[in-house]
């Protein structure tokens, strides 16, 4: 196991504040609802950072990950014009769906498959013999199963805690396509640094 550098303990640190305050704003906005995902992401986290710290994982990809932390954070938390960080349309794209693009939404949940790609594909080179091809493949199904897992904790909030505004159908088909062309850019991106000795 790798020993605690000052790099990592500082992003450790720098991520437990913002859970921390993060929940603290959640608690005082009345967000049941958010304030439960808060508990999962901390496990999440939590078992990201152990994970590095084992496998001797990059530091920036430890970044990448608390990132994700904090866009999730922000996007279920903050209020934009009244409603909240995720549902604001950042590039209005003109689409026959009548479906509404491209939101904060459907910016980090292509981010969050991509890291998970790639730091699967980082541990999977670590512990076994795959070949390059076969890591990227595994850290694609990888990513898509971590995203689909996360629809089914929307849909268990949905079911379960009042008033949850996690979306429809066409909200969870968006998700999972987003959560795809992710997993793909983040399993190639791995594919990619292993020819260059970079992860």
């Amino acid at each position: 196991m790798t020993p605690f550098t000052p790099g990592r303990i500082a992003l450790g640190a720098v991520t437990l504040l913002y859970m921390i305050a993060g929940s603290v704003y959640l608690i005082r906005e009345g967000n049941a609802e958010f304030l439960a995902y808060v508990g999962i992401l901390a496990v999440l986290l939590g078992f990201g950072f152990w994970a590095a710290t084992k496998f001797d994982l990059p530091l920036w990809m430890l970044g990448l990950l608390s990132l994700l932390g904090a866009l999730h954070l922000a996007g279920g938390g903050m209020k934009v014009h009244g409603d909240v960080l995720y549902n604001l349309v950042l590039i209005p794209i003109a689409n026959p769906t009548g479906l509404t693009f491209w939101k904060f939404d459907q910016l980090v949940h292509p981010y969050g498959a991509a890291v998970t790609a790639l730091i699967s594909y980082a541990l999977l080179r670590r512990s076994t013999k795959l070949t390059p091809i076969m890591l990227a493949v595994c850290a694609f199904m990888i990513a898509n199963g971590a995203g689909a897992l996360n629809e089914v904790i929307e849909f268990t909030a949905k079911m379960t805690i009042p008033h949850t505004d996690v979306g429809g159908y066409y909200n969870t088909a968006l998700d999972l396509t987003f959560n795809m062309l992710g997993a793909f850019l983040g399993s190639g991106l791995g594919l990619l640094l292993i020819r260059r000795g970079k992860s």
